[in-house]
This record gives C-alpha cells, sequence and structure tokens, in this order.
C-alpha cells in the first residue's frame, strides 16, 4: 500500500516523501515538479503522452499544468520517491530578478554526486524542520541545481494557468473555477460557455493542453488540499463539500490523484510558517 512518510507544505510549495507501490492516474498541476527515486524498482512516468524512467541513476522533471501519470509494472516491489512541488511564483520572488522563469528544458535530472547531497541535505532537514528558511534554502538550492541542468528549453509553458484564446473557453474555465467545490456537470458548463460537448472537448483540450475534466480535478484536488492541511475539517465533511456522496469516493478520487489517501497525507503533514 502506498504511504506517506513525510509531508512538508510551506511557500515554496510541497515537498512529499513516499513509498509506493501502485500508480496514480493522469493528473496535472501548477506547480513544477521534481521526482527522485530514493530506493527500490525504477517504474515509468508518462509526460505529455512522452514515457520516462524514475530510477536511481536520474530523476524527472515536470513542467506546470503538463499531464503526467505514474504506472509501475506489473508485480512491482515498491519504490522510495522524494517529490518537490514547486510555486513558480515563489522560485522567483525567493531567488530574485536574476533566476528567470522555472521551467525545465528536459525530462531526465541525472542524479550526480552534487544533487545527492543536495537531496540527503533536504531529507535530513525534512525529519527536523526547525528553520522554515533554511529548508527554504535548501529547496531552492536542490531546484536551482536541477533548472541548471535542464537549461535546454523545451517549449513555453505558460506561468499561472492555462491560456486560452477564445473568450468561450475563458468562459469555461472561469465556471469550473468558481464551482470547484462541487461535482460539476460538464455538459452544463459546455451549454453555458455556447458550446457542443464534442466542440467543448476539443476546443478546451486545444487550447489548454488538456481535457476540462482533467483540469477541473485539478482545481478539486487543489481546493481538497486546502481544505486538508489548512483547516481541521474532518475528512468526510471535506468530501462532501466537494461533492463527493462518501468519505470513501473521496478519498479514491484523492489517492487516484495524488497516490495516498487523504487520512495518510494529512498524518504526514507539517507546514512550515
Amino acid at each position: 500500500m502506498n504511504k506517506a512518510l513525510s509531508v512538508t507544505h510551506g511557500r515554496f510549495g510541497r515537498v512529499n516523501l513516499y513509498d509506493l507501490d501502485r500508480g496514480y492516474v493522469t493528473h496535472a498541476h501548477r506547480e513544477a515538479q521534481i521526482v527522485f527515486h530514493i530506493r527500490g524498482q525504477p517504474a515509468p512516468l508518462t509526460i505529455s503522452k512522452a514515457p520516462v524512467t524514475l530510477c536511481p541513476d536520474h530523476g524527472v522533471a515536470c513542467n506546470a499544468w503538463e499531464p503526467h501519470d505514474y504506472a509501475p509494472p506489473a508485480r512491482f516491489e515498491g519504490q522510495r520517491s522524494l517529490t518537490l512541488y514547486i510555486d513558480t511564483a515563489w522560485w522567483e520572488a525567493f531567488g530574485g530578478p536574476s533566476v528567470g522563469p522555472l521551467h525545465f528544458g528536459r525530462r531526465h535530472v541525472v542524479q550526480t554526486n552534487t544533487i545527492e547531497r543536495a537531496i540527503d541535505r533536504l531529507l535530513a532537514s525534512m525529519a527536523d524542520a526547525k528553520s522554515p528558511l533554511l529548508f527554504e534554502g535548501l529547496v531552492f538550492e536542490l531546484v536551482g541545481l536541477v533548472a541548471e541542468q535542464t537549461n535546454a528549453r523545451i517549449g513555453a509553458v505558460p506561468a499561472g494557468r492555462p491560456v486560452a484564446f477564445d473568450f468561450r473557453v475563458r468562459k469555461a474555465i472561469k465556471l469550473l473555477s468558481e464551482h470547484r467545490g462541487s461535482d460539476m456537470d460538464l455538459e452544463f458548463v459546455a451549454r453555458a460557455s455556447g458550446m457542443s460537448r464534442p466542440n467543448f472537448y476539443r476546443l478546451f483540450r486545444d487550447q489548454t493542453g488538456m481535457t476540462p475534466k482533467l483540469y477541473y480535478n485539478i482545481l478539486r484536488m487543489e481546493r481538497a488540499l486546502q481544505e486538508l492541511c489548512g483547516t481541521g475539517k474532518p475528512i468526510t465533511e471535506i468530501g462532501l463539500d466537494l461533492g463527493f456522496a462518501s468519505q470513501s469516493s473521496f478519498s479514491r478520487f484523492f489517492a487516484l490523484n495524488s497516490g495516498i489517501s487523504p487520512s495518510d497525507y494529512r498524518n504526514a503533514l507539517q507546514i512550515l510558517h
């Protein structure tokens, strides 16, 4: 069973240490993401339909909003991974004007001796995160090493959210954002945006790089994380507020999109202020 060993939230975003023995579905984040192999078997990820393997030799970098999944092979014996979800606005603010936008130019991140030492320092700080500023500095150091190594750009990635030029898609995004705390009917969103369902799906995917359902799942997961980490609400109540009929259906959604159950996530959580 997948298990969260440590989950650290701060101004930088999130840093998670997981033991994984099963995969999760295609999803995306507004944060940039870096995954490092700590121990266990290699396992494949698919980022924007391109396969890449997470293994002892190299980690994986994923830009903001890029759809990806995690699909371990049959008879998978498990893997421990360290994942950084980096707020791109924090990266620029913390590093100052000289650092520029956070964008990884390739998927593979060679786990050099320098990067391994930076990982070890961050893992040690996760176990005893007494200084938020020190922890932020260690996160920034590690992300900087990855950004420097992967400096050849793949292509432009919009900051903040996917770019939509068509006013109907912009209206659909607004509707989805305003109703992320409910079980939204995408047929209704299509009609309210002035499109048929097939045209809505085609245009939305063309302009954002993802389906409306995937985008809506991103918004619901963000709301779930905010409630899970920022309130003391019971998990059942959080699920009901998000439009799920039961705690089990919410927990299944959360686990399929994050790899971890909401209760396990909350139990492993520490928040740096």
